[in-house]
């Protein structure tokens, strides 16, 4: 027996409120005997933490139950998996509202096929354990494992498919199907499609002329002397395929109207992951460079001039990555992101000295990062296609064994369209505000 899911849209990146349909085929040599085909709709998040030599010594015992204590003891690991997304549709036998005790049927060989249809949700359902009073009848096996009980569980949209860590965090979505055999000599022949998962995004209040902004001074010795302000819409966000909405100003203080030059520019994208597994967390950061500009000399006042807005087409070409997956948070999982702009500013010092002055200013905001995915557009989608009804109760438990060169200045000078929102403040020792 060979069985294959065969998905009608196997390239597409799905989203809430969308339809994830296909067929499961059965390639049969000779006759078999089946008592049920079950497909299901999964997503798992997992994480796994090797802990450091002694730290498994101590626990929190309102977080990790005995047995687990003695499990990561022994290993020297800590887990978790959750089940963020579970949907259960049994294709044959088709239900007829009557059960039958122990119900075999026999299938010839040759080709099967048959088709299945699922809403995918909004919400990651792992908060919602199942009853154990609602199992299958004709797979007794199957239960929560009692790892799960234990750990915090959050209700939040559904996270985005996430596999740049390996084992130790993952974010999963699969269709799976379960041909059951009712002999206890035959086991059961399961099968795996895995799909790429993209969240819309949540609502947000356009038109607002509030901004986010960081704030740093600078100083040259002996010369100017002012501060720079980078600016962001509020809410601060950045959104795939759009190009950053960002303001860079600056202000000079005091009598010294000696010239300024921006030297370098450089915009980077610190993404942190927080991992959790049981009662120990680790944050690993990844910083993505967006903007490099080296060896400039541009002049930033004009005569008399006390402010100046950097011109944006130094950055307006730029459009944010896919790589960088949208922000978001499950029960063991959270992704955030800091936005840092980085100016280098030069001073050719008095005219007696013997080389000139440059200084970095560094500033950063926290955002979110968006996919660019309406809410909207998936409820259409919804409407003109309706899902098939399940056969099969949806809150039966899933089982044990459920188991894939920076621009350089002359690129960074055109001209680029602009269109975007954000999210943000400052952090650490700069002054993030909201101005009107």
């Amino acid at each position: 027996m060979a069985v294959q899911i065969q998905l009608d849209d196997p390239q597409r990146v799905y989203t809430n409120h969308e339809t994830i349909s296909g067929r499961i085929i059965l390639n049969l040599t000779h006759s078999e005997n089946v008592s049920a085909i079950v497909v299901k709709l999964e997503g798992e998040s997992k994480s796994l933490i090797e802990r450091e030599k002694g730290a498994f010594q101590q626990f929190n015992p309102s977080v990790v139950t005995a047995d687990q204590r003695a499990g990561f003891q022994r290993s020297g690991s800590a887990t978790e998996n959750h089940k963020i997304l579970y949907e259960v549709s049994q294709v044959f036998p088709i239900a007829t509202g009557e059960k039958a005790a122990d119900p075999v049927y026999t299938l010839r060989a040759g080709k099967h096929e048959y088709p299945f249809k699922f809403t995918i949700s909004h919400d990651n359902e792992c908060s919602h354990l199942p009853s154990q009073q609602k199992l299958p009848d004709h797979d007794p096996n199957t239960f929560w494992e009692a790892s799960q009980l234990p750990f915090r569980h959050v209700k939040r949209v559904l996270p985005p498919t996430l596999a740049s860590f390996g084992t130790e965090a993952s974010i999963r979505y699969y269709i799976k199907v379960t041909v059951h055999r009712p002999s206890r000599l035959r086991e059961n022949r399961r099968a795996e499609r895995p799909f790429r998962f993209v969240p819309f995004d949540p609502p947000i209040v356009l038109g607002s002329s509030k901004e986010v902004y960081a704030r740093r001074p600078y100083s040259f010795q002996g010369g100017p002397q002012g501060e720079v302000d980078a600016r962001l819409p509020s809410p601060a966000i950045l959104t795939w395929d759009k190009s950053i909405p960002l303001r860079i100003l600056l202000r000079r203080s005091g009598e010294n109207e000696e010239q300024v030059y921006l030297t370098f520019l450089q915009l980077r994208l610190f993404e942190f992951t927080e991992v959790r597994a049981s009662d120990v967390t680790r944050v690993r950061t990844h910083i993505r460079p967006l903007l490099g500009l080296e060896v400039l000399t541009i002049p930033l006042w004009s005569p008399l001039e006390k402010e100046t807005t950097l011109n944006s087409k130094l950055w307006d070409h730029l459009r944010f990555p896919h790589a960088a997956e949208p922000s978001f948070e499950t029960c063991n999982l959270r992704r955030s992101y800091d936005l840092e702009v980085g100016l280098g500013l030069g001073y050719t010092g008095p005219p007696n000295a013997r080389r000139g002055q440059t200084i970095f200013v560094p500033l950063r905001f926290q955002v979110q990062v968006f996919s660019g995915r309406d809410a909207a557009s998936s409820s259409r989608a919804v409407q003109s296609d309706e899902p098939l009804p399940p056969t099969y109760d949806p809150s039966s438990r899933p089982e044990n064994d459920a188991e894939d060169l920076l621009p350089g200045y002359e690129d960074a000078t055109r001209s680029g369209d602009v269109v975007v929102e954000s999210s943000g403040e400052a952090k650490g020792d700069l002054k993030g505000k909201i101005s009107e």
